[in-house]
């Protein structure tokens, strides 16, 4: 579960236009589903392919898009691209196998580039704070934070080709939310710089050890659905620990071990 939901979740098992909702869908000839993901194809220099949300984008939310995506070709900085848009400022991303540019002037200026390599499958992140700012990340590591939004009068979610050229994609999944930013409705412990999880496994003789965090500094949805516990009552419980002995038995092989557990036990941590 993510809190707020996700307004729309497109898993690009169909085309665009079959999903629900459907998209609005510009020459469909460039768009197809290859092992359950969407590719889109343009070696075109006259027409665009691209998927649309009109209408949906405000300017006092927060609004947040989610893709999966690796690039097989995009010679153009400009060509294939993602846009969030609210009818005056918009975020305009130009994708490349090497990079990700920022686009201004109405898809035909690139103002930033910033390498990535964009050739294996990458998780998006584009969060639209208002008119205030945006946030651009890649696997949960945030590589762009800037103000310089692009003046446009759509009110839209964009994603495909803007401007004719040579471009291969695929994509896996495609997901917005329209006031928010969605977060696993699950729960870490922080004290200090470090994040903690009271799950058992977690448990040890010095009490319970911080998380290494697959987010780095901050958790990412991983580390809050791999690790988090979603009863924040248990905080109020006492917990208790104890060491149990076992007696044993001599095998053929090897050793038999015996120990007694009372009706509260909740789990082994340590066998030694």
């Amino acid at each position: 579960m993510y809190s707020p939901n996700w307004t729309n979740i497109y898993d690009c098992t169909v085309l665009p236009q079959n999903a629900t909702p459907s998209w609005i869908v510009d020459n469909i000839n460039g768009l197809s589903i290859i092992n359950n993901q969407l590719r889109i194809y343009d070696n075109s220099t006259s027409s665009y392919n691209d998927l649309i949300m009109n209408d949906i984008v405000s300017k006092s939310n927060i609004t947040t898009i989610e893709t999966k995506l690796k690039i097989v070709n995009s010679n153009m900085a400009i060509g294939l691209m993602i846009q969030i848009c609210d009818g005056e400022k918009a975020i305009t991303i130009g994708l490349q196998t090497d990079k990700i540019n920022t686009i201004i002037s109405g898809f035909t200026t690139v103002k930033n580039s910033y390498n990535v390599d964009m050739s294996n499958f990458n998780d998006i992140k584009i969060i639209k704070y208002g008119i205030e700012k945006y946030e651009i990340y890649v696997n949960n590591n945030l590589i762009i934070s800037n103000t310089d939004f692009d003046s446009y009068t759509s009110n839209r979610i964009f994603i495909g080709t803007a401007t004719p050229g040579i471009s291969d994609s695929y994509w896996q999944y495609i997901r917005y939310c329209t006031n928010g930013i969605p977060k696993p409705e699950k729960f870490l412990i922080k004290q200090g710089t470090s994040y903690y999880s009271i799950k058992p496994e977690f448990y040890g003789q010095a009490g319970f050890s911080p998380l290494t965090l697959e987010g780095g500094t901050q958790p990412n949805d991983n580390d809050y659905i791999n690790n988090g516990f979603d009863d924040i009552g248990i905080l109020t419980n006492t917990l208790s620990t104890g060491q149990v002995n076992s007696t044993s038995t001599t095998l053929g092989s090897g050793k038999y071990f015996k120990f007694n557990l009372d009706s509260t036990f909740k789990s082994v941590n340590n066998i030694n």
